[in-house]
């Protein structure tokens, strides 16, 4: 299975909170709080994968993009 943005990741959690009757403010506040860590953890991925690149160049970001969410 292939890794999800944090987009997809929120939609699909905010999906299942809709589907089960759980979803209010509070699970808003938290659920976008989790896809921003989400969102800065894949980053700082990203962030080392291009370090990684600049020393011995493997592709481009579209390339590390298709590689690592689709």
């Amino acid at each position: 299975m292939s890794n999800k943005t944090a987009v997809e990741w929120l939609v699909d959690e905010l999906r299942n909170q809709i589907a089960e009757g759980t979803l209010n403010a509070i699970a808003i506040s938290e659920l976008k709080m989790k896809a921003k860590e989400i969102e800065k953890q894949q980053i700082h991925n990203a962030f080392d994968s291009g370090v990684c690149h600049a020393i011995e160049p493997k592709g481009n970001p579209f390339l590390y993009y298709y590689e690592t969410y689709k």
